[in-house]
């Protein structure tokens, strides 16, 4: 038996961005092969069986494993062929007796009314399929006539017993009442109960129950034995957990059931980040006996590593939209020193949830108000609508002392590699000491001023977002602020960004361009600002892009990806977008500021509940190769990266 060609991709090798990518490099997506498809059929080939005269050893069992087609042949051709049969044994004793040639009227045949093969075959049909006898019959005159028609009679009902038998069980098989139990598209892996899970939804469309529904999940994959054998498809069986305690289920309604990831688990070694480059299969079996036939019945899905979504959940099925919560800061708020224990516990609560369901969550009542971000988006849209010639002026390039400050035009960057550049402008400061040539134009004296205070103010409520997201882990409270403290100076990442997306309207769009293509942020987390224009989309639990709107007066809170790697996937860095706005606002442009929060340069990123599920990595060299990705195709003499 040969399996699905495929499975395991013979010089498959797994690598990381972070850690081993000097010079990235992107090859086409493989389509894997399943060993199970999502209709639950089993994808393998049965070549070389030399003993085929197996299968006729139970031919009742071959027939029904026919297709229909071919079992409407044999069907058809059973009865076809033993009328025939029998009609040329009539013919022939009817030939033996004298019968085809006799017009005597005291002459008694063996059959009355047979004269050629024609009415011969006519008779053996009769025989088979009636009960009694119209113009032809038998007489007493022939004992092999009377033996004939016992013995056809005898073979009619065996034909009869094996074809209709054969026919009910198709209509009655297992798999079609599987057809209405359903599995949910992608299997998610996300935080449930403090605790990192598996998860898939499985649900039941009739009314009908499945009787001791019990269900099962294996993970087909290519392991090694310690003695070196390589087995291509070991299958390791998953323990499952479910609302009810065992592998038994009462399915009177769709249920989430789960599996832990734990050290037991042969998932625990996967990592978000290289969770679909693995080759692996999770087969989930649903047995069961159909209430209304009393039939066993079997219904399998399977989820290949693509289609298993990292730090989602299963969403509802009235609701496919993503609840970004808001929460409320007060406790932490900037300028607030008296610190109430009972609304700390609730606040810290709530952004722990909203980070390790979402990755994101709106925070009111920081400290930072809506005019000073007004401010900062006025005096940042007077220095895009400079001419271009006085921008350069400010380029982000090698001459500076700090790479990461300064102006980035227009499609410089691309943060989805697959796509062309980015639509939009920014301006960057990361370091408030730099000898940044700042914009000299009399229209925004105060623009290095702005800049330089609202980067301070965000600097204040980022630390206290670290500190809220170490005491939400059980961690020190100052367990990530003291990785934190070179913020503002030239040995540390974090920046303050002003983004400016232009109106399109006089723009020439390329095939498959947006505004901002989908990534992930790089650090440990970010601080958005947005205008009301919006844009912004999310993805959701189902793997869909949602819009999150701009609420006035809050800031929008995201996790980033070393965030991700230091809390072992506790905290989840969500993908998000900003697409193309629709034709009608094609003039229209949109301004954004974000405040990207990053360990200092020299820090070693390793997981801070002491596993190895990411290997320790510098926090500077991350950052330096995933920007790498997002400026590859610039110039390199007009930008350092």
């Amino acid at each position: 038996m040969l399996s699905r060609e495929g499975i395991i991709p013979e010089d498959f090798v797994p690598t990381r961005l972070a850690e081993e990518v000097s010079q990235p490099k992107f090859r086409a997506k493989h389509r894997k092969a399943r060993f199970v498809a999502k209709n639950g059929t089993c994808n393998v080939a049965q070549t070389n069986i030399r003993e085929q005269g197996r299968f006729l050893q139970d031919v009742f069992t071959t027939l029904v494993d026919f297709k229909w087609l071919y079992t409407l042949i044999i069907f058809t051709m059973s009865y076809l062929c033993s009328w025939l049969l029998f009609g040329m044994i009539w013919w022939l004793i009817a030939f033996a007796h004298g019968d085809l040639d006799q017009n005597s009227d005291s002459f008694v045949p063996c059959v009355t009314s047979i004269h050629s093969f024609s009415s011969a075959f006519l008779f053996s049909i009769e025989v088979q399929v009636t009960i009694g006898f119209g113009g032809r019959m038998i007489t007493e005159e022939c004992p092999a006539a009377v033996l004939c028609l016992i013995v056809q009679n005898i073979v009619g009902l065996v034909i009869n017993a094996i074809m209709l038998g054969c026919i009910f069980m198709k209509t009655a098989q297992a798999h079609r009442r599987a057809e209405t139990l359903i599995f949910s598209k992608h299997a998610v892996i996300a935080i449930r109960d403090s605790k990192l899970c598996f998860m898939l939804r499985v649900g039941d469309l009739r009314k009908s129950m499945i009787i001791s529904a019990t269900i099962k999940m294996q993970v087909v994959r290519k392991t090694t034995t310690s003695e070196g054998e390589v087995v291509p498809l070991n299958q390791i069986d998953i323990e499952m957990e479910n609302p009810v305690g065992t592998n038994g289920i009462f399915l009177v309604s769709p249920l989430i059931i789960s599996h832990v990831i734990d050290k037991k688990s042969p998932l625990y070694e996967i990592s978000a980040s290289d969770l679909h480059h693995e080759d692996l299969e999770v087969i989930v079996i649903l047995e069961g006996v159909v209430e209304t036939t009393g039939i066993t019945t079997q219904a399998r899905t399977s989820y290949l590593a693509e289609e298993i979504l990292w730090g989602q959940r299963v969403c509802s099925f009235n609701s496919s939209k993503m609840d970004i919560p808001v929460v409320n800061f007060k406790a932490y708020k900037l300028g607030e020193d008296q610190i109430l224990d009972e609304r700390q516990s609730v606040m810290i609560e709530e952004i722990k949830q909203a980070f390790n369901v979402t990755g994101f969550v709106y925070l009111e009542n920081t400290g930072i108000e809506q005019h000073e971000v007004n401010r900062v988006m006025d005096v940042s849209k007077k220095f895009f609508l400079l001419p271009e010639d006085t921008k350069k002026l400010c380029a982000r390039n090698s001459d500076h002392e700090n790479f990461n400050d300064g102006w980035v035009s227009a499609e410089i960057e691309r943060l989805n590699p697959l796509r062309p550049g980015d639509l939009k402008e920014a301006f960057n400061i990361s370091d408030l000491d730099s000898k940044l040539n700042w914009p000299s134009d009399a229209s925004i004296p105060e623009f290095q001023e702005v800049l330089d205070s609202f980067f301070r103010r965000c600097k204040a409520l980022a630390l206290r977002v670290l500190e809220v997201t170490a005491l939400s882990l059980g961690l020190e409270r100052d367990f990530f602020i003291s990785k934190h403290r070179l913020i503002g100076s030239n040995k540390n990442c974090t920046t303050l960004r002003t983004l400016y997306y232009p109106p399109l309207h006089k723009l020439t769009v390329k095939p498959n361009q947006v505004r901002c293509g989908e990534h992930s942020d790089y650090g440990s987390l970010t601080l958005l600002f947005q205008d009301e224009a919006g844009g912004l989309e999310v993805m959701n639990r189902s793997g869909q892009y949602i819009s999150v709107p701009c609420i006035p007066g809050t800031v929008l809170v995201n996790i980033a990806d070393l965030m991700q790697r230091w809390t072992s996937d506790v905290l989840v860095s969500t993908f998000h977008r900003v697409l193309l706005p629709p034709d009608d606002k094609m003039n229209t442009s949109r301004q954004s500021i974000a405040f990207f929060v990053h360990p200092d340069d020299d820090e070693i990123i390793s997981c801070c509940d002491g596993s190895s599920k990411y290997p320790p990595i510098n926090a500077l060299q991350y950052t330096k190769d995933r920007a790498y990705i997002s400026y590859k195709e610039a110039n390199v003499s007009n930008l350092a990266v």
